[in-house]
């Protein structure tokens, strides 16, 4: 069965070839057959004219010097040496054929006209016409070549009839002589094409076979198994590969329908997919499992494309397909082990997630007590603690149990929100407020490190919708890293800005900045970033961390944007929405859930 694996040749050999062979035939067997037809084209117009040269010697011969009309009739009978060399220049040869015809049925039509009209000797050729136009193989230039075939008979009966016809000017009253050369050279003409007719025909052929023999050994040896397929799906034809894809031989495969060798919880999909490329006509891509001939099954991808989509030739059948089915077993076990490792990851994620959220938990109730502790101690409570030594080491573990705890509560955020636990409570917060809280807790912090704070705050809108306790965590956050890598008498500032639909809290300072190729790792849990002087100070890279998931969760998010040497500034936008609105909304629906209690 070739047609499968010739179905794309066969589109590239058109029915008709008016010009040589389809442009996509490339290389010697295209080159091939476009010789041949020019060639074939140009051995008629060589005979033509060559018949053409023997009647003019022969009316020299017989008749002598012609003159007036006969010289130029005599010298027209060469015009085929003129016409053939348009073959050799780049001339579609529909052109070449076209002009041909009009010229031979031309000089028939005034030879027959000049030597006795529908009794001369030259009529015979005119059968000749329909035959050279068929040498074109183009259906237009054939209706050209009986057409004026036709008319030029029709055209020697109105002379004869209107008593138009010239004087004869040989006379052959009682000779069968040249009716019998007539029918000769005729039949001499006409062989000359049949010669052509087989030159372009053995042209076509070898360009035919070529691209079969071609076809067949690329198919033959594909590591891919090609496949056709009927209106109802059933295998017509397979190609040698079904032995090693599916340890099946393809005469075994034959009158299978694909859905059969699937496996059972694929076999739907695959009657879907080759349903909808046979009866829609639609190009369809199935993966799915087979079952091979061991009784084992493996993963293939199936590509089928419908017949008529390739070849527009009526033998086709209307809906029939070709697929082409490739093992991808190999791909499918590494797109399961990477599935397999994502959900790995993910649980071990989660189970970290857990893991923190409980320990922060424990590590927190403890820490507590050492905090309350020893700020009881420090503070002498029940009595002096006698050696002042006491007092100051009461002070360092209250210290570091504080910061201890900061990151224990960082810690338990990043859990919280990873887990997805984390909570919003939204309410109406005054950021001017909230920021001068914040500076009320960072100003000691700044003045022990040198480091000026500036508030410039925007008091509209003073009224933002938000969870008060998370935004005042992403600027505690902001503020104190800002601090933190900000040299004494250095400045962080805080500002905002409004815009018609979002929110603008800006944090900067003029610290030691970020490079550019570190920018995409700052907002990542537990990424510190920088040189010795940013990594040596307390701190366990999580407090971007939990601004960019504190802000996302109020669907916001955080620009940064830095210069090494030259500070950084840290963008948070929130969405702005109608704070008092949404309040009121609030307001509705607790009073709609106190009324149903």
């Amino acid at each position: 069965m070739r047609t499968a694996i010739m179905m794309i040749t066969k589109s590239e050999i058109p029915r008709q070839l008016p010009t040589g062979l389809h442009a996509n035939l490339q290389g010697d067997a295209a080159n091939e057959a476009e010789t041949g037809q020019r060639g074939a084209f140009v051995t008629s117009q060589l005979l033509g004219g060559g018949f053409g040269f023997v009647a003019v010697m022969s009316y020299f011969a017989i008749v002598g010097m012609p003159i007036g009309g006969a010289a130029v009739v005599l010298f027209w009978f060469l015009s085929p040496f003129l016409v053939g060399s348009l073959a050799v220049f780049n001339i579609s040869l529909v052109w070449c054929h076209a002009v041909s015809i009009l010229n031979l049925a031309a000089m028939i039509s005034v030879a027959a006209a000049m030597t006795g009209g529908i009794s001369s000797f030259v009529l015979p050729w005119l059968l000749v016409l329909p035959i050279e136009a068929a040498l074109s193989q183009d259906r237009r230039v054939v209706l050209l070549g009986i057409g004026t075939a036709g008319a030029s008979l029709i055209g020697l009966l109105g002379l004869q009839q209107l008593e138009l016809m010239p004087l004869s000017l040989v006379d052959v009253t009682g000779s069968a002589i040249p009716h019998a050369m007539g029918l000769v050279t005729a039949l001499i003409y006409a062989g000359g094409l049949a010669f052509g007719f087989q030159n372009l025909y053995s042209a076509v052929s070898n360009v035919i076979v070529q691209k079969q023999d071609r076809c067949d050994m690329l198919a033959e040896n594909a590591t891919d198994l090609i496949t056709e397929h009927g209106v109802d799906g059933r295998i017509t034809f397979a190609t040698k590969a079904s032995a090693r894809i599916f340890g099946i031989e393809p005469d075994q495969l034959l009158d299978e329908v694909p859905s059969s060798l699937a496996h059972a919880d694929d076999a739907k999909s695959v009657r879907a997919a080759f349903a909808r490329a046979t009866y829609r006509g639609e190009d369809v891509s199935i993966e799915y499992r087979v079952r091979r001939g061991d009784g084992n099954y493996l993963w293939v991808e199936t590509r089928c494309c419908p017949m008529e989509r390739i070849s527009n030739s009526d033998a086709m059948p209307a809906h029939s397909c070709v697929a082409i089915t490739r093992d991808i077993s190999d791909r499918k076990l590494y797109e399961l082990a990477l599935v397999a490792a994502k959900n790995d990851a993910e649980a071990a994620n989660e189970a970290k997630s857990r893991f923190l959220a409980n320990m922060s938990h424990e590590l927190r109730t403890p820490l507590n007590a050492v905090i309350g502790f020893a700020e009881m101690v420090q503070s002498e409570i029940y009595g002096s603690v006698g050696d002042r030594r006491y007092a100051d080491y009461a002070g360092y573990i209250h210290d570091s149990g504080t910061h201890l705890l900061d990151l224990i509560n960082d810690l338990l955020d990043v859990s919280k929100i990873e887990a997805g636990k984390f909570k919003l409570a939204p309410e109406l917060v005054s950021v001017p407020k909230l920021v001068d809280e914040c500076e009320e807790l960072l100003s000691v912090s700044a003045g022990e490190a040198g480091v000026k704070l500036e508030i410039d705050v925007t008091p509209i809108p003073e009224l933002v919708w938000a969870d008060k306790r998370s935004l005042k965590q992403i600027l505690i956050n902001l503020i104190s890293n800002g601090i933190k890598f900000t040299p004494r008498e250095g400045v962080v500032k805080v500002s905002s800005f409004s815009q018609p639909s979002s929110y603008h809290l800006v944090v900067s300072d003029t610290g030691v900045g970020i490079a550019n190729k570190d920018l995409t790792r700052i907002g990542k849990p537990f990424e510190q970033v920088g040189d010795f002087y940013v990594r040596n100070k307390p701190g366990t890279g999580l407090g971007l961390a939990v601004v960019k998931s504190l802000t996302e969760l109020h669907e916001g998010r955080v620009e940064i944007r830095s210069e090494l040497g030259a500070g950084t500034q840290v963008e948070v936008i929130l969405p702005r929405i109608d704070a008092r609105a949404a309040a009121n909304d609030v307001v509705a629906i607790d009073d709609q859930l106190r009324g149903a209690a």
